[in-house]
């Protein structure tokens, strides 16, 4: 869970642990102050995946809302402002960028198939001579 604290139109975020690439709906709690009551909050979340700048507005409820599975495919930074809405005043508050790092073993790559045949004959060769190896 991600922690944002909204005073006035500045957004703060002190997060030390980000979730990484691959995570999905990662929850973020939005602390507001007492400015702007009375307006409905309307968080934007944006990132890029392949060199495009993507966003979507997310649904806010009971303080918090979600960081989409779509923003976390790759590892880069997503990007997070709240609108302010009342009648037809809008109000928004900076960008704060949360970098999204590398998923664990990202760049690992699986071998063809007649690699990867290989390394289970002999996986299994393996665990058959320690089986019955007396």
């Amino acid at each position: 869970m991600i922690t944002i604290k909204r005073k006035g139109l500045t957004l703060l975020c002190h997060e030390q642990i980000i979730p990484a690439q691959g995570s999905a709906n990662v929850p973020v709690v939005l602390e507001n102050d007492d400015t702007y009551t009375g307006y409905a909050i309307v968080p934007k979340v944006s990132w890029i995946n392949k060199c495009v700048k993507k966003s979507t507005l997310r649904t806010y409820v009971n303080n918090s809302f979600t960081i989409p599975a779509e923003a976390f495919q790759n590892s880069g930074t997503i990007n997070i402002a709240v609108n302010l809405i009342k009648n037809d005043e809008i109000q928004s508050t900076n960008e704060i960028c949360i970098k999204v790092p590398s998923a664990p073993y990202a760049v690992a790559e699986i071998p063809d198939n007649e690699l990867w045949n290989e390394v289970v004959e002999g996986y299994l060769d393996q665990r058959w001579e320690n089986k019955y190896d007396p």
